[in-house]
């Protein structure tokens, strides 16, 4: 019925250039010697180092250059999740009507099954509520969006935001509906007098897995917020 978030892609986290991260950091120990030596032989002889010595050392920290944020390639990567994202929550919503056209259908069969249309009458609600509560999520971030260079940084963070909540309401549906497809497995089996095992053993390593997907896109989804919310404060 629900599916766990096709977000496996690049990361929101901003795109920097490895050898240039290595050349910052070794021109920064650099100068942060020469800002110790400086300073050891200024307690020494005050008069070694002149104001206009020092400021050259400052104009050198100053001018060091800095790791910045690739926004284009933010832009276009937000812009990507939010296609994806929709693209799921269409998904969501044909689930959530083809489980309702199900339980309405069993009415209409020769000979109704009680067990299926619980089943489906309490996974169409449920489904429906989460369907409910995925939208609301969703455009609630959207809203806010916009592509303005500007934005970027906050138009990621509400994007992540947005994923961790979604993907939390994935693991609530799936935590729903692992109690009731294990009744609804039981139930038909002990009906038409087979074992259960089988059924419940291979739904309940299905749901496991899903779970274990989920989790870990929650955590790569968080740890993106944090890189994204640091980035955001500086």
């Amino acid at each position: 019925m629900v599916r766990p978030s096709n977000e496996n892609s690049k990361a929101n986290s901003p795109a920097t250039n490895s050898s240039t991260d290595k050349a910052v950091i070794m021109k920064k120990e650099n100068v942060n010697k020469n800002l110790n030596a400086a300073e050891q032989v200024s307690d020494e002889n005050p008069d070694v180092f002149s104001d206009q010595q020092w400021q050259s050392l400052t104009s050198d920290w100053q001018a060091q250059p800095v790791s910045e944020t690739d926004i284009p390639a933010l832009l276009k990567e937000t812009k990507r999740r939010t296609l994806w994202a929709k693209g799921m929550l269409v998904n969501d919503v044909l689930a959530t009507v083809a489980v309702l056209i199900g339980f309405i259908y069993t009415f209409f069969m020769p000979e109704p099954d009680g067990y299926l249309q619980a089943y489906l009458g309490i996974a169409g609600f449920a489904s429906a509520i989460y369907t409910y509560l995925a939208i609301k999520v969703r455009t609630t971030s959207w809203r806010n969006m916009c592509d303005s260079p500007e934005n970027a940084i906050s138009n990621a963070i509400d994007g992540c935001i947005s994923s961790i909540k979604y993907i939390q309401l994935i693991k609530w549906s799936l935590y729903s509906l692992i109690p009731l497809g294990n009744w609804f497995i039981y139930m038909v089996a002990v009906e038409r007098e087979k074992s259960p095992l089988w059924g419940l053993t291979l739904m309940n390593i299905v749901m496991v897995i899903m779970l274990v997907i989920c989790q870990y896109f929650k955590r790569k989804r968080c740890k993106e917020l944090e890189q994204l919310q640091s980035i955001n404060v500086v």
